[in-house]
């Protein structure tokens, strides 16, 4: 028997709690950044506790790991909210239930790889995997509360993504080259360098490589170009081809805007010694510019685009 179909003022209250959902998944993804960029995962050398006990010592490094172990659990009640009500309400929309269960499955994930973290330390692939799967969560839980919005805005919207146009492929070549760099950083970064941080690649080190990790440097620096040339030829087609639906076209603007920040930052990033201010904006922009162009393929891809 099918679920009963939400009013509209029903499906208003679920798309709020998606987005807030997303939000949290958002915020602990740039708290795993922070720890990283800080250099505080060994703040607490034992799992769950830290140095024995339930509460941090006064100490910056352990109050920060630990801060980042306390957003799980913060954040997971959003998500199982979530879940119930995709599974008891949107059941058959597997645009909205399917990525919601994967969201909270990739954030186990992610709780599991973290204790690894402290316990017995990862290997350079086991934390780009650690990496990946918490910007697959972001993305997943994106999807759900795009999907769920879209829900929302038009009860008979085609929630379904379908890259048969030039534009929705477009977006996804960028999605994907952007989602290569991001998770490329940790591969090719050299120990205790900032760039095994979640972060855009900046132009401090570039030059004439010296070893492996220049020339992989050099690497990820050139799809991290691909990936913003793609970005820019989404904006551009996007104001010259998309003027007739306005949403998406704010939204490519916003993707355009935060490659620009992102840029920015990076030509301006610091070395550790100098502050983390620059490096914690970097990896915040570079997380929202994932889930902003997550959503934006979604929004290219829908065969009946919601309400403008």
């Amino acid at each position: 028997m099918n679920e009963p179909l939400p009013d509209s003022k029903a499906l208003k209250r679920h798309a709020r709690l998606f987005f807030w959902a997303a939000a949290m998944v958002y915020v602990l993804v740039l708290s795993g950044g922070v720890v990283c960029i800080t250099d505080s995962s060994h703040g607490c050398p034992d799992w769950p506790i830290c140095h024995g006990r339930w509460l941090p010592p006064n100490q910056t490094d352990s109050i920060i790991e630990y801060s980042h172990r306390v957003l799980t659990p913060v954040t997971l009640p959003f998500l199982i909210a979530a879940a119930v009500v995709a599974w008891r309400r949107h059941r058959s929309e597997r645009w909205i239930f399917i990525p919601t269960i994967g969201a909270i499955v990739c954030l186990a994930t992610v709780v599991v790889f973290g204790a690894l973290v402290i316990l017995t330390g990862l290997p350079r692939g086991w934390a780009a995997a650690d990496l990946g799967t918490a910007l697959m969560a972001l993305a997943l839980m994106v999807t759900a509360a795009s999907s769920m919005s879209a829900r929302s805005r038009s009860p008979k919207a085609n929630l379904r993504p379908s890259l048969t146009s030039g534009f929705s492929r477009l977006a996804a070549a960028a999605a994907a080259s952007v989602y290569v760099v991001l998770v490329g950083g940790v591969l090719v970064s050299r120990p205790g360098a900032l760039m095994r941080c979640l972060n855009w690649p900046g132009i401090v080190g570039l030059g004439r490589p010296e070893d492996v990790f220049g020339w992989l440097y050099l690497a990820r620096f050139a799809v991290g170009a691909l990936a913003s040339a793609l970005i820019v030829a989404l904006v551009v087609q996007a104001w010259r081809t998309q003027l007739h639906r306005p949403r998406l076209v704010r939204n490519t603007t916003i993707v355009g805007a935060l490659l620009a920040v992102g840029i920015v930052v990076g030509a301006l990033m610091p070395t550790p010694d100098n502050g983390i201010v620059m490096p914690a904006l970097s990896m915040a922009t570079a997380a929202a510019l994932w889930a902003s162009l997550v959503a934006l393929v979604l929004l290219a891809g829908r065969q009946a685009p919601d309400r403008e």
